[in-house]
C-alpha cells in the first residue's frame, strides 16, 4: 500500500485531480491493479479530512491475484455494500464504457505496470479503446500508476494525446478504402456502416495494431525511481507529467530501474552503477547558484585559461558548420580558437567572416605547433576531405594525446567515418577516456548502432560503445550518453548510461549539432582554477552543454542555428545577473 499511499497524497495536493466529478479506476489482476484498489481505499479514508474526494468507480478485470490486492478488494467490497457508500462502486470491467465518463472526470490506469512484455489484448485492449474514445470526446484527465499500459522495454511505443487521437479518427473517416484489400486498411471504421459512429470507432481501434493508438496519460506516478522506459519514450516526455513518488527508496538514489524481470544490462538494473538519471550532476554546485555558472569566466582567466580549442572541418561549401562551431565556442565562454580547414578558399572566406578564429590550412606543419586543451573535428568535413586528411589528423592526435594528458577530442559528423579505419581503433582504445563521439541517430546507425528509444536497444548500443572504448553521445530528440570506457564523473561516480535532455522542437533545425559541438568545445577547453575547482568530466560537460543550448533555443519561437550563439549569450547574461544579485 506504500505506492498507493504516495499517490493518494499526490492527488490530495492536486486540485485538478482532487476536484474531479468521478474517478474511474481501472484495475488489472496483478500488482498494478492492487495499487489501484489500495488507492481507492486510501482516498476513501481521507474523506474525514478532505470533503472534496471525488466519487469512485472501481473496475476490476478479474479476481485480484496477490494477497495484498485481495485484501484491499475485500475492504472495498464491504464499503461498497454499506448503506452510506453512495458514491463508491466496485464493478466488473465489462461495465466500463466511455459514455459513463463526463467532463471533469479522471480515469486512473492501473491495468498493467512494470513487466509488460507484449501488447495489451483482450479485455484490457477493449478498456483502452474506451479510454481513447473518452479522450477524443470528453474533457477528462488520465492518470497512470507507475507506468502507462502498453509501455514496453523491447520496442519504441508511441502514445497519442487527445488531439492526435482525434486526428487519427478523422483520417479514417476521410480516406478512401484501400484498393484490392480485404483488411481494414487505414480506415477500419468504414466497415461498420450500420453501427453507431462511436461504437464503430471502438471497433475500428480494436482492428488496428494497438501500438498505433495508445492514449497518453496527462500524469504518471512513477514509484520509487524514474523508470528508464519512461525517460526514453519521446511521446510520453512530450505529453505526460511524470512525478517520481517515494515508496521507501532514498529519494536521491541515482538509479533507473528496469521494467522487465530479466536484466536490461549485464549488471543488475537496480545497481546505481548501471543507469544514472539525467540530473545525476544536480547539486554539484553552490546552493542557490545556477548550474550553468560553470560557463562563466573567472577573474583570473586569460584567453588560454578561459579555453584554448582547435576546430578541424569546414570543407568547401560547408563553411557554415565551421562558423556555427566557432560562434558557439565564444558565446559559451571560450578564450582562443584555432581552425584548420582543407582549402585555401575556405580559409579566406572564414577569416573574412569571423576573424575571431585563427584559421589556417589543414596541414601537418600547421597542426604540429598547436597544443589545445580540446579539439573538435568533423563538422562540415566532406567525405573526400575526411579521406584525404585521415592520416595527417591521426598522426597529430596520436602525438598530441601522448604528450598532453589533459587534452580531450570530440569527433563529429565527417570525422566519424574514420572509425572504420583499422589505424583509428587503437587510438580509441588507448585514449578512449578522453575521446567523445557525437553522432546523430542516423550516423550512429551507420556505425552499427540503433536509435536508443527502448531499454533493449539501449543495451545493444551500450555494448557497441564499449567495443569502441570511448564516450558516445547519440543525439536525437532524447539524447543518450554511453560511457564505453572506464571513467568517472566530477564526484567520482561511474555512469555507463545517462539520458540527456528532453524533446525540444526548437532544436529541430539544421546546424544545432554544430552549435552543440562549439559549446562542448568551450567547456572542455576551459582550464580549471586548481585551488577552487576540478576539471569537468565529459559526462557532466555534455549535460551542461545540452542544458545551455536548450535554454538558449527556448528564447525563440522558430530559431535557426545562427540564432543560438546570441541565445547562449542571453542565457549566460541571466546567469551572471543571478550570481551578482546573490553575491
Amino acid at each position: 500500500g506504500q505506492a498507493a499511499l504516495s499517490s493518494a497524497h499526490a492527488i490530495r495536493t492536486d486540485p485538478d485531480l482532487l476536484n474531479a466529478g468521478t474517478m474511474h479506476i481501472l484495475c488489472g489482476p496483478g500488482n498494478n491493479g492492487g495499487d489501484g484498489l489500495a488507492l481507492a481505499y486510501m482516498l476513501i479514508g481521507m474523506r474525514h479530512i478532505i470533503a472534496s474526494i471525488p466519487a469512485l468507480r472501481i473496475y476490476q478485470t478479474g479476481e485480484a491475484r496477490s494477497s495484498a490486492a485481495q485484501f484491499y478488494a475485500g475492504l472495498l467490497r464491504e464499503i461498497a455494500q454499506s448503506p452510506i457508500a453512495v458514491d463508491v462502486c466496485l464493478l466488473p470491467s465489462s461495465s466500463f464504457h466511455f459514455s459513463a465518463i463526463n467532463n471533469g472526470d479522471v480515469i486512473v490506469d492501473a491495468l498493467l505496470g512494470t513487466g509488460q512484455d507484449r501488447a495489451p489484448a483482450g479485455e484490457i485492449a477493449r478498456l483502452l479503446a474506451h479510454v481513447a474514445l473518452a479522450r477524443i470526446r470528453i474533457a477528462c484527465a488520465l492518470l497512470a500508476l507507475d507506468v502507462p499500459t502498453g509501455l514496453r522495454e523491447d520496442r519504441d511505443t508511441r502514445f497519442l494525446n487527445a488531439r492526435e487521437l482525434r486526428h487519427l479518427v478523422h483520417r479514417w473517416r476521410h480516406e478512401p478504402p484501400a484498393r484490392n484489400s480485404d483488411s481494414p486498411g487505414t480506415n477500419p471504421t468504414r466497415t461498420e456502416s450500420n453501427a453507431h459512429p462511436d461504437d464503430a470507432i471502438i471497433t475500428g481501434l480494436l482492428k488496428l495494431e494497438i501500438d498505433r493508438w495508445l492514449p497518453a496519460p496527462d500524469e504518471i506516478h512513477s514509484y520509487g525511481v524514474m523508470k528508464l522506459a519512461l525517460e526514453l519514450n519521446q511521446s510520453l516526455r512530450m505529453h505526460s507529467r511524470v512525478h517520481v513518488l517515494p515508496i521507501g527508496f532514498h529519494p536521491t538514489t541515482p538509479v533507473f530501474t528496469s521494467l522487465v524481470t530479466e536484466s536490461a544490462t549485464r549488471s543488475d538494473p537496480s545497481d546505481p552503477a548501471v543507469f544514472a538519471p539525467s540530473n545525476y550532476a544536480a547539486g554539484q554546485h553552490t546552493p542557490g547558484e545556477d548550474r550553468l555558472s560553470r560557463f562563466l569566466k573567472s577573474a583570473w582567466h586569460h584567453k588560454y585559461g578561459a579555453g584554448h580549442g582547435l576546430f578541424i572541418g569546414g570543407s568547401i561549401g560547408m563553411e557554415g558548420a565551421a562558423l556555427l562551431v566557432c560562434r558557439s565556442f565564444f558565446a559559451a565562454g571560450g578564450g582562443i580558437l584555432h581552425g584548420c580547414v582543407p582549402a585555401a578558399r575556405s580559409r579566406e572566406f572564414l577569416t573574412a567572416d569571423f576573424p575571431a578564429t585563427m584559421f589556417r590550412i589543414l596541414h601537418t606543419d600547421n597542426l604540429r605547433e598547436l597544443t589545445p586543451r580540446a579539439v573538435c573535428i568533423g563538422p562540415g568535413l566532406s567525405p573526400a576531405d575526411a579521406e584525404a586528411h585521415a592520416e595527417v589528423v591521426h598522426a597529430y592526435l596520436t602525438e598530441l594525446m601522448a604528450t598532453h594528458t589533459q587534452t580531450t577530442v570530440l569527433l563529429d559528423a565527417g570525422a566519424l567515418s574514420w572509425l572504420g579505419r583499422s589505424d583509428w581503433r587503437p587510438l580509441l582504445q588507448k585514449y578512449g577516456q578522453r575521446i567523445l563521439l557525437t553522432p546523430h541517430s542516423g550516423e550512429w546507425s551507420r556505425l552499427g548502432g540503433g536509435a536508443p528509444n527502448s531499454v533493449r536497444e539501449l543495451q545493444r548500443n551500450y555494448e557497441l560503445a564499449c567495443q569502441l572504448g570511448c564516450h558516445v553521445l547519440v543525439k536525437d530528440s532524447i539524447s543518450v550518453y554511453f560511457q564505453g570506457c572506464e571513467s568517472r564523473t566530477d564526484d567520482g561516480v561511474h555512469v555507463p548510461v545517462a539520458v540527456m535532455g528532453a524533446p525540444n522542437a526548437r532544436l529541430a533545425v539544421a546546424g544545432s549539432g554544430d552549435c552543440l559541438c562549439g559549446i562542448l568545445l568551450a567547456l572542455l577547453a576551459r582550464r580549471p582554477d586548481e585551488t577552487t575547482e576540478q576539471s569537468i568530466s565529459i559526462a557532466r560537460g555534455i549535460e551542461l552543454a545540452i542544458e545551455l543550448q536548450s535554454r538558449a533555443a527556448l528564447r525563440y519561437t522558430h530559431p535557426t542555428a545562427a540564432d543560438f550563439p546570441d541565445g547562449i549569450r542571453g542565457v549566460l547574461a541571466g546567469v551572471l545577473e543571478h550570481r551578482s544579485r546573490n553575491a
